[in-house]
């Protein structure tokens, strides 16, 4: 049996200090992780803990932080 066919650990770790979730406003929010067999835990997203929203992707928690605070432009081009 390989690795990949090994089960993975799903963590949600709370985190604060995001700007509050842009669906439904809340700030209850955390860190989706992964831990393979035979790894280190690998970040997956930010989720909100109240309506479930999950933002983008990325490799680091600094960088899961960074893509959940960007927010789309509300200006409506002229």
């Amino acid at each position: 049996m390989t690795n990949s066919h090994l089960p993975q650990q799903l963590a949600l770790l709370s985190v604060s200090g995001l700007l509050p979730c842009p669906f439904c406003g809340m700030a209850k929010l955390a860190r989706v992780t992964r831990t393979p067999p035979e790894g280190e835990p690998e970040p997956i997203c930010i989720q909100c803990e109240t309506c479930g929203a999950t933002g983008p992707t990325a490799t680091t928690h600094d960088h899961l932080s960074a893509l959940w605070d960007v927010r789309a432009s509300t200006e409506r081009p002229a």
